[in-house]
């Protein structure tokens, strides 16, 4: 099943792989300058409410929302008929935002599935507030992945001195030799290694950073990822 709305964004699919034994939940990126405004606006939601004094970004809550109640039943659905399956949950910026927020609403609606779930996301800017991300980090997910690219920006987006904080588990792919350095695990405080070491200024390369992984360009306009050379041969290069 597909979902998809533009005002607030909100797009993805619910799939099930046999090869792989996966139920795969994928939200996209940002593509229009509505979602880019959703995106910087970040006015505290209480959420999830069982959580005492947990917020998360207003805007990736209203887009989570907007389709929550189609996708997470099926969700329960498939698990429960394929109990030896894993539920993968994926996103990229904005996806990867509202990826985490389904981590966390689906371990509280389905707590059985926990260590069966798997997170993977790419870009991610900030998503809750200190109680939040405290009780993300309890979970007992089967893999958390928070990956990050050199210098692309949108990770340092929804900021510290408003009270965001990111997740544990960061993975970033170095500027200098494409090296993925493991992070050590965060307290309340935010690590300044890894991606945090980098000044928080625009580089010439944040574009691009954020939009490429490993050579595979995240093609957010056609909804599809691309090789690097196949991306610059369509577009004339960035």
């Amino acid at each position: 099943m597909t979902f998809a709305s533009d005002i607030p964004h909100s797009k993805g699919y619910l799939a099930r792989n046999d090869r792989l034994k996966r139920i795969i939940l994928a939200f996209m990126g940002t593509t229009t300058i509505m979602a880019l405004l959703e995106d910087a606006s970040f006015i505290h939601q209480a959420w999830p409410v069982t959580v005492e004094g947990s917020a998360v970004h207003g805007g990736f809550h209203w887009g989570y929302m907007e389709h929550r109640d189609t996708f997470v039943p099926r969700v329960g659905e498939l698990m429960r008929a394929h109990p030896d399956y894993t539920l993968t949950l994926t996103g990229h910026s904005l996806g990867a935002a509202q990826a985490q927020l389904a981590a966390v609403d689906l371990a509280l609606t389905y707590p059985d599935f926990v260590r069966r779930t798997e997170l993977y996301a790419y870009g991610s800017p900030r998503v809750g507030n200190g109680p939040f991300v405290a009780f993300f980090n309890t979970l007992p997910f089967a893999y958390v992945a928070r990956v990050t690219h050199k210098h692309e920006l949108v990770p340092h987006m929804a900021p510290r001195f408003m009270d965001f904080i990111h997740i544990n588990y960061e993975y970033w792919i170095r500027e200098d030799d494409d090296l993925v350095v493991q992070c050590a695990p965060q307290s309340m405080i935010e690590t300044y290694v890894c991606s945090g070491c980098l000044p928080y200024l625009i580089s010439k390369t944040w574009l691009e950073d954020h939009q490429t992984y490993w050579g595979i360009v995240f093609d957010i306009n056609q909804n599809r990822s691309v090789s690097r050379e196949a991306y610059q041969e369509r577009e004339g290069g960035y």
